[in-house]
């Protein structure tokens, strides 16, 4: 399901820093939390940090605010000698105590790693201060030497895994052994010696790449359970907040406090979203762009387990960000702006950057072919209100995506947080929208909607003044060709109304010779690229078809498919059906539904004159004949790919002729015109 946030505005506006303070202090007040809550972790880190030093060299790392080199001497007298390595020259920078070397080291900067030569025969302890906030660390392509300036203990896969692809390996020298720690990601977990990272703790790390590290002092944003989610998930989900703080920071250098409260289930998030929000909850979790399935509001989200994914975590923390570098308020008012680019944040993930621009792409395309799905689409001018981007949220969120894509590429990611940073209670957000962006607010709405309706243009079967399907062909299809499909369309829609009394759906076909004459509308129907060998597809909630003659050479071309599809989706859409078991089809067991499709198609055939009926039956019989699978073990794809899918449609071909022998072949498509009504596909 593609998910959905909304912004909520509290009853008064609370600064989010403050918001904290009081939802941590009306948590402890209020009445005993919902059933697997959680208590927050501490969130304060320890402000001095002490490192033992043995005689001889040791690694370690200057934890303070940046000073002259002598600090370091002159806090730890018995060091006689420091290294640091300079990632930009590559090499070594030196420095003794009260002397200056040729190109040496001059100053420590905060996470700065350090080689030190401890004198004499005796350990002696390094404490020193050390922020307790977070910090953000420029690594280059090759060799780093590093500080670790986050929570003591954590793992040391879990600290670098931050680098995805671009890490070669870390090490870290081990004093008291006199060896070198190591990690390597992909190793056997035996020779990976380098287990958890202490504060204080520097370490070697190469990388193919330039890189941003991003390293908490405190604890984790606040995640709180409620209903029964397992310990696996709510592990996996802690990792999605914290790994959204870390994307932004690493990119932006900045972070946000943020609350989660996520349920497994509206009615057990309802009490705490009830003390939060002061109101019935109203989010929920379904399979279509009109649904609300996150809620953020002064510093606090809400979510459902059961649709939340890592792009939803880093969409509402990037409300928590817009929240925190603007003192306008919860929500800012121009709502299409605060979920367009909410959206462009979501794309965004540390590990995968070099994928950043194709990302984009493909959401952009997404966003237009659901644009061009619809036919009644506001302008982007009427969406700045509250309620009238919930009135169009399906529509809103793939403009506002576009519109802040669009605002991005003409400035930068830095204009649109200065954006944010601009705006305070008593400034006008036009003109601070032009001043970040480069252009006024009227006229980026002029340039928008001629942008959008030169690639987001309505389906043709949209803005015609008929009911029932249309045909369209592209590239060089001949005359002759095209008379000749266009009456075989007419007698399957002849056919479909007098064999079943189906009614005539509205779609739109496309045809051409051949996949490369329809790559560009397959892109904008789909939001995706043509694929190699293709025939045909079809989206039914989008209400259209795309077809190369080439590859459904012999007619009917798939067309009795493809208005089957479409008659289908039209008597039971899949947002009006209820959520079935992963791998199961909404609309019923496979064996009913490839069944009733095997046994319209062989219907249609034998009307057109092009295989007999009884050839059909008898394939069919065969190919049954070969599997001992009861029918009702043909329920889902796994089923059919355990029983051969040739098998599967064998079996529910004869029990769709089964069916049609006790009630007559028109109950096959009145079964799909109950469905949206009924408890399930058994009544």
């Amino acid at each position: 399901p593609r998910a959905r946030c909304t912004l909520c505005a509290m009853p008064t506006r609370i600064a989010p820093l403050a918001a904290l303070a009081v939802l941590a202090l009306a948590a402890a007040l209020a009445a005993p939390r919902a059933a697997g809550a959680e208590e927050p972790p501490d969130a304060e880190a320890a402000s001095s940090v002490t490192t033992p030093l043995r005689p001889g060299w040791n690694m370690a790392a200057w934890l303070g605010e940046d000073a002259p080199v002598q600090a370091l001497f002159d806090a730890v007298p018995e060091i006689e000698y420091a290294i640091a390595w300079d990632p930009e020259a590559q090499q070594e920078r030196r420095a003794r105590p009260r002397s200056i070397l040729r190109d040496g080291l001059t100053r420590l900067t905060t996470g700065m790693g350090l080689w030190l030569l401890v004198g004499g025969d005796a350990p002696v302890e390094w404490t020193r201060e050390a922020s307790t906030g977070s910090v953000l660390l420029e690594l280059r392509a090759g060799r780093n030497r590093v500080g670790w300036t986050g929570r003591d203990g954590v793992p040391a896969a879990e600290a670098l895994a931050r680098f995805g692809e671009t890490l070669v390996g870390a090490s870290r020298w081990n004093a008291e052994t006199q060896r070198h720690e190591r990690y390597r990601p992909g190793a056997p977990d035996e020779a990976n010696t380098l287990r958890a990272l202490r504060r204080g703790d520097a370490i070697e790390v190469e990388l193919t790449s330039d890189a941003r590290w991003w390293q908490s002092g405190g604890a984790p944003p606040q995640v709180t359970f409620a209903g029964d989610v397992a310990e696996e998930e709510r592990a996996r989900i802690r990792d999605w907040v914290d790994n959204a703080r870390a994307v932004f920071a690493e990119r932006w250098g900045i972070e946000a406090p943020i609350v989660f409260f996520v349920g497994s289930n509206r009615d057990v998030l309802a009490p705490d979203y009830f003390r939060v929000r002061g109101r019935q909850i109203d989010i929920a979790c379904a399979d279509h762009e009109d649904s609300a399935v996150a809620n953020y509001g002064d510093g606090v989200a809400f979510a459902l387990t059961n649709c939340l994914s890592e792009r939803t975590v880093r969409h509402e923390y990037f409300h928590a960000l817009q929240d925190s570098l603007s003192d306008y308020g919860t929500p800012f008012f121009v709502r299409w702006l605060s979920e367009g680019t909410a959206e462009y944040a979501e794309l965004i993930d540390g590990a995968e950057v070099p994928d950043f621009d194709l990302r984009l792409d493909r959401e952009r395309y997404r966003s237009i072919s659901v644009l061009t799905r619809r036919i009644a689409i506001p302008p982007l001018k009427s969406l700045e209100s509250r309620e009238a981007f919930r009135e169009n949220r399906g529509a809103g969120y793939r403009l506002g995506f576009l519109a802040a894509q669009r605002l991005v590429d003409r400035s930068s990611e830095a204009a649109m947080l200065d954006f944010y940073r601009s705006l305070i209670a008593t400034a006008d957000w036009r003109e601070e929208f032009e001043a970040a962006f480069g252009i006024a607010p009227d006229a980026f709405y002029d340039e928008f909607e001629a942008y959008r309706a030169s690639v987001a243009q309505p389906l043709p079967h949209l803005t015609d003044d008929r009911d029932g399907p249309l045909l369209v062909f592209l590239g060089d299809v001949p005359a002759e060709k095209q008379a000749t499909v266009r009456a075989e369309f007419g007698r399957v829609r002849a056919f479909f109304g007098e064999r079943f009394g189906t009614p005539a759906p509205e779609f739109t076909v496309y045809l051409g010779p051949d996949a490369a004459s329809l790559a560009a509308t397959h892109l904008r129907a789909f939001g995706r690229e043509i694929e190699d060998g293709f025939s045909s597809r079809a989206a039914g909630d989008g209400k259209v078809s795309i077809v190369a003659l080439d590859g459904a050479a012999s007619p009917p071309h798939h067309l009795d498919w493809h208005y089957h599809f479409h008659v289908r989706s039209r008597l039971a859409p899949s947002g009006s059906l209820p959520d079935a078991p992963e791998d199961y089809d909404r609309r019923g067991p496979l064996w009913l539904v490839r069944g009733v499709q095997e046994y319209v198609k062989a219907a249609y055939r034998a009307s057109a004159d092009i295989e007999a009926y009884e050839d059909a039956h008898s394939r069919h019989v065969s190919r049954a004949s070969r599997t001992g699978r009861l029918l009702g073990g043909v329920a889902t794809q796994a089923d059919m790919d355990a029983t051969g899918v040739r098998e599967s449609n064998a079996l529910g071909f004869l029990a769709a002729e089964r069916l049609v022998a006790l009630t007559g072949e028109p109950t096959l498509f009145a079964y799909y015109a109950a469905l949206p009504d009924a408890a399930g596909w058994r009544e």
